[in-house]
């Protein structure tokens, strides 16, 4: 699939819309655990769901264009972690965080897991954008990224 040309101006503006987000969400200096306000997840949103594996660029493309992270902001998606680890790659520099989050809509109608690696000013290092693992609707589609080419269904477990 081809992917969408964006301007510069759009990719700034989906950068500066992530990083308000996450801004807003983890709104105090990123530690080695995570913030007391962000609760563990642990409930699966998917065991019914129809799974579809679909090429990450695809999911991001997707998660833009539906745009997810304002979404959740205007409509107060509840914020949980699902991962909180020191990143082990020495090169991304001292006291950054591998984090991987799960935002929930009030209604449970859609949900989406995110991941990022933030240093301790709670900068999104890379493309300044957050990296969706995975988009859910009503419980019933489970979107999840990978590096297949073509959208596949897998029946539920």
């Amino acid at each position: 699939m081809r992917q969408p040309s964006r301007s510069a101006a759009e990719s700034a503006a989906i950068r500066a819309s992530h990083d308000a987000f996450i801004n807003h969400v983890l709104n105090s200096p990123i530690e080695t655990t995570p913030p007391s306000s962000l609760p563990m997840y642990s409930e699966s949103l998917t065991s019914s769901a129809s799974l579809f594996r679909w090429d990450s660029r695809m999911v991001q493309n997707l998660f833009n264009h539906l745009e997810l992270i304002d979404l959740a902001r205007a409509k107060e998606y509840g914020a949980f972690c699902l991962d909180w680890t020191p990143a082990a790659n020495a090169s991304l520099g001292r006291n950054v965080v591998s984090v991987l989050l799960r935002f929930v809509s009030p209604n449970q109608e859609v949900a989406f897991d995110v991941h990022g690696y933030f240093t301790p000013e709670v900068t999104l290092l890379g493309s300044g954008m957050l990296d969706p693992k995975s988009i859910v609707f009503n419980r019933a589609v489970h979107i999840a990224a990978t590096h297949v080419t073509t959208p596949v269904p897998v029946e539920p477990l």
